[in-house]
């Protein structure tokens, strides 16, 4: 199977570099460079002084990935050359947890109305005077409680 690199039109990422830059064609290529997983789970911030800045979401994520740093360092290598990042400084930078959608309560049956509905012709009209007093019925039944 070839790899992404020998897929791509030659001199492709040297023109993407020479368009955006090194720094901004490792942000884009990170989750490629490193893979989904790491790469969803961290984010390239740059380069200083030839050490990468990787962003981790905490402490363990820190002490897991010291233990990769000259496999991702390689892989960065193979994109973007040897000469790019001797070392990997990881930065703990939580995610903002996303709130939880909140579930929609589910309403409590409505209780029946205490009068025939029948007498009223209009299929329409019957049917929303039932839920309103269902509705009314229902409010006065908790305020009991």
């Amino acid at each position: 199977m070839k790899s992404l690199r020998d897929s791509l039109p030659e001199d492709f990422l040297g023109q993407m570099q020479k368009e955006l830059g090194r720094e901004e064609t490792l942000r884009l290529l990170w989750p490629v460079i490193v893979g989904s997983k790491l790469g969803s789970s961290t984010e390239f911030q740059g380069i200083r002084q030839n050490t990468l800045r990787v962003a981790v979401p905490d402490q363990t994520w820190k002490r897991t990935l010291r233990s990769m740093e000259n496999m991702i360092l390689e892989a960065v290598h193979r994109f973007c050359g040897e000469d790019v990042g001797r070392a990997i400084e990881f930065v703990e930078r939580p995610r903002p947890v996303a709130p939880s959608p909140k579930k929609k309560s589910t309403p409590r049956p409505l209780p029946p109305t205490p009068f025939p509905l029948d007498t009223i012709a209009d299929p329409e009209l019957r049917q929303m005077f039932a839920l309103s007093a269902r509705k009314y019925f229902a409010r006065a039944g908790d305020s009991t409680q």
